[in-house]
């Protein structure tokens, strides 16, 4: 048993290494490009990478053998720095993120280049960013930058905050009576009160990068029809052994959160899916997914 166990590991890691090998650096089908990359300036591929939601564990296997593999790292801020710990003993590590000191209208352009620069001098360099690469994570400026160089690129998914982590609270942001669609935003779509068409019932909305806008965007919403009595969650630090999450009425969620100290990276939901939750929690006596410690879920204000 041990040996065709053995045997068939062997098997996968051989297939994905004649997969890797085979795409070599070609990043749009047809031959006349490949030929022109790989014989041009750039002697390496850029990888835009999900680190997933933070906990180490979440991070997919072709991410982990990509950064097994990597020259250079460019990484965002908010990552789990754990997961860097798959990278070689001489792999350089950059920081990059909003947090690195660099103004936030430059930051985007010197990224750029350190990514055409370490594509002249790297064959394996990687653009690591939290959650999915292409979820809110500027990966689309990236790639549009990628293709008008000419530098081989492959994107690897990741798992999203926005998505992903909030299922291991139990969260689902869809069910089939009473949620059919979803909306990713952002928490600074509140300074534009662009909220048009997001209060009617039947939706749930997920707001990335909102935690200093919870008051506002709750009373936005309010104000365009949504009802008070419409429950929101917001979660901190999805998956990490500290996560916190706090539930209530869409006319508390803002002094709520505010009272609560939670901290970033945090996300906010808001529709009927979160009641559900609130519910399936209390009544079950389900205990919440904290990695480290559960907390079970409380009536009232819910912090976890």
């Amino acid at each position: 048993m041990t040996m065709r166990i053995i045997t068939i590991t062997t098997i996968i890691l051989m297939a994905t290494s004649m997969n890797s090998e085979s795409r070599g650096d070609r990043f749009v089908t047809g031959p006349d490009n490949a030929d022109r990359l790989q014989t041009g300036p750039h002697l390496g591929k850029v990888y835009l990478t999900g680190a997933g939601p933070g906990a180490p564990d979440l991070l997919t296997l072709r991410a982990a053998r990509v950064l097994s593999e990597a020259n250079i790292v460019l990484h965002d801020s908010l990552i789990n720095k754990e997961i860097l710990s798959w990278c070689p003993a001489d792999c350089e590590i950059i920081a990059v993120g909003k947090r690195c000191g660099v103004p936030d209208n430059d930051r985007q352009e010197r990224i750029h280049q350190l990514l055409e620069d370490a594509s002249r001098k790297h064959r394996v360099v990687v653009r690591l960013k939290g959650g999915d690469p292409c979820v809110f994570g500027r990966g689309g400026e990236e790639l549009e930058f990628l293709i008008a160089r000419g530098i081989p690129w492959e994107v690897i998914p990741g798992i999203s905050a926005g998505v992903g982590a909030l299922s291991q609270l139990g969260l689902p942001l869809t069910h089939r009576k009473i949620a059919s669609s979803v909306t990713l935003l952002t928490g600074s779509q509140a300074e534009s009160g662009n909220f048009a068409g997001l209060s009617s019932p039947g939706q749930t909305l997920v707001f990335y990068m909102g935690l200093q806008h919870v008051p506002s965007i709750a009373e936005d919403l309010m104000r365009r029809g949504m009802d008070r009595s419409t429950y929101a969650l917001c979660a901190s630090k999805l998956t990490y052994p500290d996560q916190r999450v706090l539930a209530a009425r869409l006319d508390r969620i803002g002094a709520e959160v505010t009272n609560a100290g939670l901290e970033a990276p945090a996300m906010l939901v808001v529709g009927e899916v979160v009641r559900f939750w609130k519910d399936l929690t209390v009544a079950h006596k389900i205990e919440m997914g904290v990695r480290d410690g559960p907390v079970a879920v409380t009536d009232g204000p819910e912090v976890c």
